[in-house]
């Protein structure tokens, strides 16, 4: 009882919610991303268009500024899916952040630091546990548990954005 008790706790099932909602968020500016890149690809339908309709709002509302400002600033227009670049990397971050830290045991508060150092440079970290165990062999406990993180988030990422593609084709107009 104490096993599920403690596998179920207030701090973990928000954290839980939170990865669902970073999940949300990457999947929703993946599909934003999608429809500015590759116009016309996947036209979506119901309560996707809606949500990637509402989505694309609030990234016009947020981050059209931020870009009108850079524009201004340096005379670069940033690329139009910028924002959800933004987005997703964001979500991904948040996510691994909270579950590295939330979701696996840390052996002390140092371990804490360096697993919020890794999860916010995610793509770094990837690089850099893959070369240090194909150099030098050498697998650390914390590489094994953030490498395994990184790759199930972004099979859950591929995994929502597959089901919303196929689920998608299957609502009616």
């Amino acid at each position: 009882m104490d096993a599920l008790l403690k596998a179920f706790s207030p701090m973990k099932l928000l954290a839980y919610a939170w990865l669902a909602a970073s999940l949300g968020v990457t999947v929703l500016a993946l599909a934003s991303a999608g429809d500015t890149l590759f116009p016309g690809l996947v036209e979506w339908k119901g309560a996707y268009a809606q949500a990637i309709g509402l989505y694309q709002e609030t990234m016009r509302t947020v981050f059209g500024p931020v870009g009108d400002q850079i524009h201004a600033q340096t005379g670069f227009r940033l690329p139009a899916q910028s924002g959800d670049v933004v987005m997703a990397y964001a979500a991904a971050a948040s996510a691994f952040t909270l579950g590295g830290n939330t979701l696996q045991q840390r052996e002390s508060f140092w371990s804490g630091v360096q697993s919020t150092a890794a999860s916010l440079s995610w793509p770094l970290a990837i690089l850099f546990f893959a070369g240090r165990a194909l150099t030098g062999g050498t697998v650390t406990r914390f590489a094994t548990q953030h490498t395994g993180l990184f790759a199930g988030y972004l099979a859950a990422v591929a995994a929502a954005f597959a089901g919303m593609w196929y689920l998608n084709g299957q609502v009616p107009v």
